[in-house]
């Protein structure tokens, strides 16, 4: 048999034969005689994961022949050096050699030897793979490392005397005298059927010596392995769960506020003169409880835990506060183990402020949902500092979501192997809805930001970074080890995450700034990159199955890496800092670089900007309210002027600092046609030329329009200009849709509520294109009591299709007589469907009540929320019901069906189906655990509505 050595996947390393190094073959062999190899093996793995290794090896037909390999094996590590959970060498028997490309890394095999994150012996059997090309991303791989030997003792230095033989029964595995025996052979024929690849492999850093190499082959055949042989297993990570130390049941405190400091006791009453410790006031903390921590070191001698029982709710979460930003220290230098110095598996908490250091994993393990983790610090653990993901054996729908970390920063992290420790980690398990904004990872012993997937679990929920620096991280290649460490690492394994990094800058890092990482599928907007790599200009790379699929705007420098700019500090050396309130400041380092109309990079200086909203009125509609809450949000930071045109008086509530501007000029009667159309023309110029000459005069940076006129003018008045659709076209006349299309093609942006309305227009149109729902406030949360209440909230309008609800109502009351209905609105329907209420019967059963500046309030008890709509651009009634946690029924209509996942955060019937929407509404009445669930996901999905991360995304319009 002819002996081929290849760099299987991006492992690097040589093959050293009879004392000269051998290059890696793309085709034909490299001797024939194998005697005196050794394989050194600089990065790769042989893990749970996709595999990359050094290969040497040779083929034969399993289907004509059997075989007995033996040889002797010693694997010896560099002085000094540990090895990792990825580490792995032996004898492997694989079903093919393809490697399309360095990323595909997909092949069925049989490893003898040694793997695993405890380094032990024995088999290892991955299957499932149907082709190794890099786009197979289903997770169909098997990982089986069940098969062990008994050996127990030290596998790096010591010689061992392996053998693998085939037989027409399966395959017999030795370890010295050892063997375990696995049944069949045709798992590692299911991608070449006529050819068996078999040899040596070595991943990680380290050199196999191959001696006394034994050949034998004899005729045989291919034998059938039975189902269920092999079963996937996963290494549990980050631990497993059976090490948690669980906490005694005992009473919780709610609504209370505790002292805590690092002399406190557990029986102190936990006030300032008598505080308690920090493990006991964990243990008792539930739903709105506050912990107040001094400063001072926390010094643990086990692991805090949080449970999922201790969760708080969207309007009253559990805070856990330093009472002076990151002077309250959690010391995890005492723990030993695998275990994080806090793990956070409860929903709704608020962490601020706490610094987590020395912990022997990670600092932070975050595995709950609607979490806030705000300007802290993780720093000298043994691995990522901060790691969002969920607990071991974890089901998607119980991944964590829509968590945020704010202005925290990583640093200095590192484990004992120098490998596998992050800034940030959101990995593996992590369902929709997570974001990083204003956060810094630095100096750490791997990646900065690591998003990896593993196509043995499947692709992650999309995570959003906004605002993040990664700088310095990584291996930088010294001690003979290759550099590896990446500024953001956004992907895995091929597995499509649709994540969207705005802003944000990698710079000095030791192998790459941003990398996709074989992810197939994402956005990167206005990001810089520079001084990364080896040579300081590996700063983008985006490989995937699916070359281009990436979409990226505004990076600097460029992709093909020119006009790299200079730092403004002499020696390079630089760090950002952090302003009194946490927030991040670069004090102009790198700043973007301007063209004529827009700019390159990231800008991450904050400045204050002159910003122009127009709205048709400040009285109405959703729009209306839209427009008042985003310019009172955007005048926190920003200089904002209001302009409408009807005036219509005020409805909706107004922030003073923003400047308001009518410009309505109704103030004569219209005249009769044809004097009518010169009119219009006549009135829509000057609110043109006003707008033109306001933008210049104000020095305007941008101006953001809601509803068709308003839209119309800014399109047409210059600058930089953001365009909204706030309907749904398909449901609007023919003339609505033409300004529509000719409006958002003279703008610089345009934002869309949601991607069914974003399709209805051009390719040119969506690519400088955002989804941004509205924003979202509420005054209380659900309480549901036993009154049986079902309730909307509506204008009483024929879009709303309130008849609907009353026939589907009537149809539900005949087997639910208890049940009534509150429908809570005004509009110039209501006199008619009072009387279709009184025609069904349902006098009594159907009350109709005006709209009430208290609504929240009136309805937190309802059993049930129902949106009956036709059509509707997004519906602010139905997210205002999913942030207070009630349980939801609507149509599907636009808008609804994207805020709304079936049976998960809410019920879908289809629109205008009476039978469907009394079906829902019984289904609802009759499971209270169905209506708990579908509350509490609804409250996590409406965390995406919340006003800061709305206006965060207006924000970016502004890029």
């Amino acid at each position: 048999m002819d002996w081929n050595f290849r760099r299987l996947g991006s492992c690097r390393g040589e093959l050293q034969l009879n004392h000269r190094s051998v290059a890696a073959s793309e085709a034909g062999p490299v001797c024939a005689d194998p005697s005196g190899a050794l394989l050194c093996s600089r990065g790769g793995k042989l893990g749970d994961s996709e595999d990359s290794f050094l290969y040497f090896y040779g083929a034969l037909d399993p289907n004509t022949s059997n075989f007995v390999l033996s040889a002797e094996l010693r694997a010896r590590l560099p002085e000094g050096s540990v090895p990792n959970a990825q580490t792995g060498w032996g004898i492997l028997l694989a079903d093919t050699d393809a490697s399309p490309s360095k990323y595909s890394r997909h092949r069925n095999h049989l490893l003898l030897g040694v793997f695993g994150p405890e380094h032990r012996a024995g088999l290892r059997v991955v299957s499932g793979y149907r082709s190794p090309e890099a786009d197979e991303a289903a997770p169909v791989r098997v990982h089986d490392p069940r098969r062990r030997f008994a050996y127990d003792g030290p596998v790096f230095g010591e010689t061992f005397r392996v053998r693998l033989e085939k037989t027409d029964e399966g395959l017999r595995a030795f370890w010295e005298e050892e063997e375990i025996f696995f049944p069949g052979c045709d798992l590692f024929t299911a991608q070449d059927p006529r050819r068996i690849c078999l040899g040596f492999a070595a991943a990680g850093f380290l050199t196999l010596e191959i001696g006394q190499i034994r050949l034998e082959t004899g005729p045989g055949v291919l034998s059938r392995t039975p189902n269920g042989t092999s079963l996937h297993q996963m290494n549990p990570y980050p631990f497993p769960r059976a090490l948690l130390a669980q906490p005694a049941e005992r009473p919780l405190h709610t609504r209370r506020t505790l002292r805590v400091s690092p002399s406190g006791t557990p029986d102190a009453p936990g006030t300032p003169d008598a505080p308690m410790d920090l493990p006991s006031a964990l243990a008792r903390a539930g739903t709105g409880t506050r912990l107040e921590l001094e400063d001072g070191c926390y010094r643990l001698d086990r692991a805090l835990y949080v449970s999922p029982r201790q969760s708080g709710t969207g309007g009253a979460p559990v805070i856990v506060e330093a009472l002076h930003p990151r002077l309250a220290v959690l010391d995890g230098s005492a723990l030993t183990g695998p275990l994080p110095i806090f793990t956070l598996e409860a929903d709704w908490w608020r962490l601020k402020g706490l610094v987590f250091r020395g912990g022997s994993a990670a600092g932070l393990f975050l595995c709950g949902s609607g979490c806030t983790v705000e300007n802290c610090e993780a720093l000298e653990n043994g691995d990522t500092g901060m790691l969002l993901c969920a607990m071991d054996g974890a089901e998607a729908p119980h991944w964590p979501a829509y968590n945020q970390f704010l202005n925290c920063d990583s640093h200095h992290n590192r484990d004992t192997a120098r490998f596998n420790a992050d800034g940030f980690g959101a990995k593996l398990r992590v369902g929709p809805g997570n974001l990083f904004c204003g956060c810094v990872a630095h100096d750490n012993i791997d990646d900065g930001f690591d998003l990896y997937a593993k196509s043995a679990i499947g692709p992650i929920r999309p995570v959003e970074l906004d605002g993040c620096v990664a700088y310095g991280n990584g291996r930088p290649g010294r001690d003979g080890l290759e550099p590896r460490g990446v500024g953001f690492k956004l992907g895995g394994e091929n597995q499509a995450a649709a994540h969207r990094v705005w802003n944000c800058l990698a710079y000095d890092n030791a192998q790459l700034g941003f990398s996709s990482n074989s992810n197939p599928a994402g956005e990167l907007h206005f990001c810089t990159a520079v001084r990364n790599g080896t040579n300081g200009n590996q700063n983008f790379l985006f490989y995937s199955a699916r070359p281009g699929s990436w979409v990226t705007e505004g990076l600097y420098p460029d992709q093909r890496g020119r006009s790299v700019p200079r730092f403004e500090q002499e020696d390079g050396a630089f760090a950002p800092g952090r302003l009194e309130d946490g927030s991040l400041t670069l004090c102009g380092l790198l700043p973007p670089q301007r063209n004529a109309r827009r700019h390159q990079g990231a800008d991450l200086r904050g400045e204050r900007k002159k910003l122009l909203i127009l709205v048709s009125s400040l009285y109405g509609g959703g729009a209306e309210r839209v427009a008042c809450q985003l310019a009172s949000a955007l005048a926190r930071r920003h200089q904002v002027t209001l302009l409408y045109y009807m005036d219509k008086g005020a409805q909706y509530p107004l922030d003073p600092r923003v400047r308001l501007i009518s410009r309505d000029l109704r103030s004569r009667p219209w005249p009769t046609f044809p004097g009518r159309m010169l009119y219009v023309l006549r009135q829509n110029l000057r609110q043109i030329l006003f707008l033109r000459r306001f933008k210049r005069s104000e020095g305007i940076d941008g101006s953001i329009s809601l509803l068709r006129q308003p839209n119309f003018y800014n399109a047409l008045s210059g600058g930089y200009r953001i365009l909204s659709e706030r309907n749904d076209p398909s449901r609007k006349g023919r003339r609505y849709r033409l300004w529509g299309r000719v409006s958002f093609a003279l703008g610089d942006r345009v934002v869309f509520q949601s991607e069914k309305v974003q399709k209805m227009f051009s390719p040119a149109i969506r690519r400088k294109s955002m989804i941004v729902p509205n924003p979202v406030r509420v005054s209380c949360t659900a309480q549901p009591g036993d009154g049986h209440r079902i309730v909307s909230v509506g204008r009483l309008v024929p879009q709303k299709n309130l008849s609907l609800l009353l026939r589907a109502f009537a149809r539900f009351a005949q087997t639910h007589p208890e049940h009534r209905l509150y429908i809570y609105g005004d509009g110039p329907l209501r006199e008619q469907l009072e009387k279709e209420a009184a025609a069904l019967g349902l006098e009594g059963r159907a009350e109709f009540y005006s709209f009430l500046p208290q609504i929240h309030e009136a309805i937190r008890d309802a059993e049930m929320f129902v949106l009956s709509s036709d059509f509707e651009g997004l519906s602010n009634a139905l997210m205002e019901a999913m942030m207070m946690g009630l349980p939801c029924i609507s149509t599907a209509c636009t808008g609804s069906d994207e805020l709304l996942e079936e049976g998960v955060t809410g019920l879908l019937v289809p629109v205008g189906d009476e039978q469907a929407l009394s079906d829902a509404m019984a289904r609802l009445a009759e499971d209270p655990a169905l209506r708990a669930s579908l509350g509490r996901n609804a409250m996590l999905r409406a965390e995406d509505f919340r006003v800061d991360r709305v206006v965060r995304r207006w924000e970016r319009t502004l890029l």
